[in-house]
């Protein structure tokens, strides 16, 4: 029983770090729900926003033009064409069969899923 009058010192200190939380908990819901909309915000503070968006487009102005040097290969155009156009008929074909076949997969799917809920249940 020696550590009776410590156990409620931290009881006690457990309790005052609550309501702390709780107030800082409560605090922060305030901040949050006072928090202006968009659109209120950016007429309040008009002068800054268009301040902001006239240094970065300036900036992005200043930036040196992006000119990089390119390579090119002859005698890939047609391999490459080739293969782009074989694998955008090959999306077609398959999109027109998902279409076509989407109320079959639909019902197979269903049957499925309740068929292995119906036995989870059964349990």
């Amino acid at each position: 029983m020696a550590d009776d009058p410590r156990k409620s010192e931290l009881i006690a200190e457990l309790e005052q770090y609550r309501h702390q939380v709780a107030a800082n908990v409560h605090g922060l819901r305030a901040r949050r729900e006072r928090k202006e909309p968009g659109p209120q915000r950016l007429r309040r503070y008009r002068p800054w926003a268009l301040g902001g968006a006239g240094l970065i487009g300036l900036l992005l102005a200043k930036l040196p033009p992006r000119r990089g040097t390119k390579v090119i290969v002859k005698g890939r155009k047609d391999a490459t064409e080739k293969k782009v156009v074989r694998g955008s008929l090959i999306l077609m074909a398959a999109k027109i069969a998902l279409d076509l076949f989407r109320p079959m997969l639909t019902r197979w799917v269903t049957q499925r899923v309740l068929g292995y809920a119906a036995t989870r249940v059964g349990r």
